[in-house]
C-alpha cells in the first residue's frame, strides 16, 4: 500500500496564493508564499524485494560492502552503512537504495574507490530513486550522508516527521519529469522534507535536474541549505525552500532555472546568500517571509526574464538586499504567475515589507523596460517605512530603456537615496518624506522627470547632469535642489542650435559650487544665452561659478528671482597663443556661423578645456609640421650633392681643391634636434643612408660623375606629427 502526505491549510498571504494538495499518489505543492499548516505523514513506499547480498546486520546496524546492487534495509534497523563497495549500486527498476522505517533512521554511504584513490562509484536508478530514506514514525529523524555521484529518475529522497538532514558529496543528476506545467511534486535531485523538526541540506557537488534541483521544507522547523556547486533545473526551480520557521540558504556556484533560481519562503526570518551567476527565464531569486526579516546578498550576475530579485515580508519585518559584485538585469519577459500581474516585469530589484527596506548596490541593477525600474520599493500595501537605497562607488542603477526610462521607484514609504556611484534615468519616490543625496564622486544623470515630492530635496555634492554627458535635455524636478561648494552641475549646450540642458524645479534652489559647461556643435554665433535652471520657489546664489573652455567664455546672471542664465562668448584667439597660432585662431573666428566643411574642427576646438591641449590642437592645424619634413629633404639633398664631388687629390699645386677620378661609397646615420620654443615647434630626427657612385676626368679641368643614395628619415614634430619616409 502506498500512502501519501497530505498538507492542508490556507495561506495568510493575500496575493501569494498557496495550496498543498494530493495529486495521484504524490505530494504536490503549487508555488506559495507561506507554509501550509497541518500534520505531515511521511511516505511509506512499497519496494519490491531486493537481495541483501554482502550485507550484514548487527545490533540494528546494517552494513553493506563489496558488490551490492540494489540495497534495501529492513524496517527494524536504525542505520544503514554502505562502504568499501567494489562497483556502482544500480537498479534496473525501482530504487538503488531503499530504507523505509517507522523510527529514526540513518544512511551513511561512502562509495569512494580504494583504487585509484580519489574516485567514487555511483548510484544509478533509471526508473526510481537513487536513494530513498523514509520514516513514518512520529517525530522520527532521518539522516542521510552520501559520498559519490548519482544518476537516477529521482536523486536523494529523505522524508521524516522529525528533523531531516541530507549531506551529499558528489554530482547528482535527476532525469524525472512531470507533465503538468504548473503543479509538480517536490522531487528532484535532492529532497529533504521534515515535519516537526528542521530540514538541512548540504550539497558539495553539481546538480542537474529536469524539475527541482534542491528542495528543503519543514512544516514547523527551520531550514538550512548549503550548496557549493552549480545547480541546473531545466524545467522548474533550482532551489525551493519552504519553512515554518527561519530559512538560511547559502549557494556558491552558478544557477540555471526555468522558473525560479531561488524560491525561499517561510514564516520566520529568511536569508539567501548567493555567490555565482543566476540565469532564469522568470525570477532570479524570490525570497519571502510571512512576517519576519528577509536578507538577500548576491555576488554574481543575475539575469532574469521577468524580475531579477524579489525580497519581501508581509508583516512588520525588515528587508535588506545587497547587490555586491555583478549585475542584476531583468529583460521584461512574461510573468510566470497570474497573481503577479500587478508586478512590473523587467524590474531588477523589488523590495517590499511593512518594516524598513534597505537596498545596497555595489554592482549594477538594470531595469529592462520603461515602466520597470532598476530598484523598486513596495508591492501591494507593503511599501516599507524608512526605506534606503545606497549606491556605492562603482555601483550603477539604470534602465536598459534609456535615460528617460524608470531607474528608481518608491511609493508611500519614506525613501532616502544615497548615491556615490551612478544613477541614470527617471526617478519617482512616491508620496513619502523623501530625499536624494548625490555625494562626492556620484553621478546623477537625470531623466525627463525626477519626482521627489513637494518639500523634499535633491542635494548635490557630486555631478548632476540632465540627460547625461553629451546629451541636451530638460529635467522636471518635483522638489527642491541644493548644491554644495564641491558640487558640479554639468550643462550641455548646443552652440549650433541654441538648445541647452535645463532643470525646472517646483521648489527652491540654493546653489554653490560650479557649473561646468560642455559645448556641442560648431558655433552659429559668437555669443549666446541659455537658461540652465528655473525654480518656482526662487534661486539663492551661494557662490555658484561657471567654468567654460579655452575658446568659450562663460558667465552667470540672474535676470529674475527664479532663473539662472548662462551667457557664452566664443573666441578661438585666446590669450597666450604664439603668433602662428593666433593668426590661425583669428581666421577660425571668421568662420563662426558659416563653418561649412570645417564645422567638425570648430566643434572639437570649442570643447577643449586644457590650454596645453588647445595649443597642441592648433599646432596640428598649422603647416609648420610640414616645413620640418621639407627641411629634412633639403638637408638630405645637400648631403648627397656633397658626395658627388668627392674624389679629392692628395698631391699637386691645387691639392686642396683638385678633383680626380674614383669609385666611391658612403654609408652612415645621424640625429638632428630642434628645440621647441613658445613660438615654434621642435623636432627630433633620426636617419640612416647608403650611397655610391663614380667620377671620371674628362679633361684636366672637367670631370663627370654619377651617383645614387638611399636615405631613411624618421621625424617627430613634438607630439603633433610624425614623418617617416625615404629619399633616393
Amino acid at each position: 500500500m502506498m500512502r501519501t502526505a497530505r498538507l492542508a491549510g490556507q495561506s495568510t498571504a493575500r496575493t501569494h496564493s498557496h495550496s498543498c494538495k494530493e495529486r495521484g499518489n504524490t505530494v504536490t505543492a503549487r508555488r506559495g508564499a507561506l507554509l501550509c499548516s497541518g500534520a505531515l505523514m511521511a511516505l511509506a513506499v512499497a519496494i519490491p524485494g531486493a537481495a541483501h547480498a554482502a550485507c550484514s546486520t548487527t545490533a540494528g546496524i546494517t552494513t553493506c560492502q563489496g558488490a551490492v546492487s540494489p540495497v534495501t534495509a529492513d524496517p527494524g534497523v536504525t542505520t544503514l552503512n554502505i562502504t568499501a563497495v567494489t562497483q556502482d549500486i544500480t537498479a534496473a527498476t525501482g530504487n538503488a537504495v531503499t530504507f523505509n522505517s517507522s523510527g529514526s533512521i540513518t544512511i551513511d554511504s561512502d562509495l569512494s574507490k580504494a583504487s585509484p584513490p580519489g574516485g567514487t562509484f555511483s548510484i544509478l536508478a533509471g526508473d526510481g530513486y537513487g536513494m530513498l530514506a523514509n520514516s513514518t514514525g512520529a517525530a522520527s529523524a532521518v539522516n542521510v550522508a552520501s559520498v559519490g555521484n548519482g544518476n537516477a529518475k529521482w536523486g536523494i529522497f529523505a522524508v521524516g516527521n522529525g528533523a531531516v538532514t541530507v549531506t551529499n558529496t558528489g554530482d547528482v543528476t535527476s532525469t524525472g519529469a512531470f507533465p503538468d506545467p504548473v503543479v509538480k511534486p517536490l522531487n528532484g535531485a535532492i529532497r529533504a522534507t521534515a515535519g516537526a523538526g528542521s530540514a538541512t541540506v548540504t550539497s558539495l557537488g553539481n546538480i542537474i535536474s529536469n524539475v527541482y534541483g534542491i528542495t528543503a521544507t519543514s512544516l514547523t522547523g527551520d531550514v538550512i541549505v548549503t550548496s557549493t556547486g552549480d545547480v541546473t533545473s531545466t524545467d522548474w526551480d533550482a532551489f525551493f525552500v519552504n519553512s515554518g520557521g527561519t530559512s538560511h540558504v547559502t549557494s556558491i556556484g552558478n544557477i540555471r532555472a526555468r522558473t525560479y533560481g531561488f524560491a525561499v519562503e517561510g514564516g520566520g526570518d529568511q536569508v539567501l546568500s548567493s555567490t555565482g551567476n543566476i540565469d532564469s527565464d522568470y525570477y532570479g531569486a524570490f525570497v519571502f517571509s510571512a512576517g519576519g526579516a528577509v536578507t538577500v546578498v548576491s555576488n554574481g550576475d543575475v539575469t532574469a526574464g521577468a524580475i531579477g530579485i524579489v525580497a519581501g515580508s508581509r508583516g512588520p519585518g525588515t528587508v535588506s538586499v545587497t547587490v555586491g559584485s555583478g549585475t542584476v538585469t531583468a529583460t521584461g519577459g512574461p510573468l510566470f504567475r497570474p497573481d503577479h500581474d500587478d508586478l512590473d516585469s523587467g524590474t531588477a530589484v523589488l523590495a517590499y515589507a511593512g518594516g524598513n527596506l534597505s537596498v545596497t548596490i555595489s554592482g549594477a541593477a538594470t531595469g529592462g523596460a520603461a515602466g520597470a525600474p532598476g530598484v523598486d520599493f513596495g508591492w501591494d500595501v507593503f511599501d516599507g517605512d524608512a526605506n534606503s537605497l545606497t549606491v556605492l562607488p562603482g555601483g550603477l542603477v539604470n534602465n536598459a530603456g534609456g535615460i528617460n526610462a524608470l531607474a528608481i521607484r518608491g511609493d508611500t514609504g519614506d525613501e532616502a537615496v544615497s548615491n556615490a556611484g551612478t544613477v541614470s534615468g527617471t526617478v519617482d519616490l512616491g508620496t513619502g518624506t523623501n530625499s536624494f543625496a548625490n555625494h562626492a564622486g556620484g553621478h546623477f544623470n537625470m531623466g525627463a522627470t525626477v519626482k521627489l515630492g513637494a518639500g523634499n530635496t535633491l542635494s548635490n555634492a557630486g555631478t548632476l547632469s540632465p540627460g547625461g554627458n553629451g546629451v541636451v535635455a530638460t529635467s522636471a524636478l518635483t522638489g527642491n535642489i541644493t548644491q554644495a561648494a564641491d558640487g558640479v552641475m554639468l550643462v550641455d549646450i548646443n552652440l549650433a542650435t541654441g538648445a541647452g540642458d535645463r532643470i525646472n524645479a517646483t521648489g527652491t534652489a540654493i546653489l554653490d559650487g560650479t557649473v561646468v559647461v560642455n559645448p556641442l556643435g560648431a558655433p552659429a554665433a559668437a555669443t549666446g544665452s541659455f537658461t540652465i535652471l528655473s525654480a518656482d520657489g526662487g534661486v539663492s546664489d551661494e557662490g555658484l561659478v561657471a567654468e567654460g573652455t579655452v575658446a568659450l567664455g562663460v558667465s552667470l546672471r540672474y535676470p529674475n528671482p527664479g532663473d539662472v542664465v548662462l551667457d557664452v562668448t566664443v573666441d578661438f584667439a585666446a590669450d597666450g597663443l604664439n603668433p602662428n597660432q593666433t593668426r590661425l585662431a583669428k581666421n577660425l573666428n571668421t568662420l563662426i556661423g558659416d563653418a561649412g566643411g570645417v564645422a567638425p574642427v570648430l566643434d572639437a576646438l570649442v570643447g577643449i578645456g586644457d590650454f596645453g591641449d588647445y595649443r597642441d590642437a592648433l599646432n596640428q592645424l598649422l603647416p609648420e609640421a610640414y616645413l620640418h619634413a621639407a627641411m629634412a629633404g633639403l638637408y638630405s639633398a645637400e648631403a648627397f650633392s656633397g658626395t658627388l664631388m668627392g674624389c679629392r687629390e692628395r698631391e699637386g699645386t691645387y691639392a686642396y681643391i683638385a678633383e680626380g677620378q674614383c669609385l666611391w661609397m658612403d654609408a652612415g646615420g645621424g640625429n638632428l634636434s630642434r628645440d621647441k620654443t613658445d613660438d615654434y615647434l621642435g623636432s627630433e630626427q633620426t636617419s640612416w643612408w647608403l650611397g655610391g657612385g663614380a667620377q671620371f676626368a674628362v679633361t684636366e679641368t672637367l670631370h663627370a660623375g654619377v651617383g645614387v643614395r638611399y636615405e631613411h628619415v624618421n621625424q617627430d614634430v613634438g607630439d603633433d606629427a610624425n614623418n617617416d619616409g625615404a629619399w633616393g
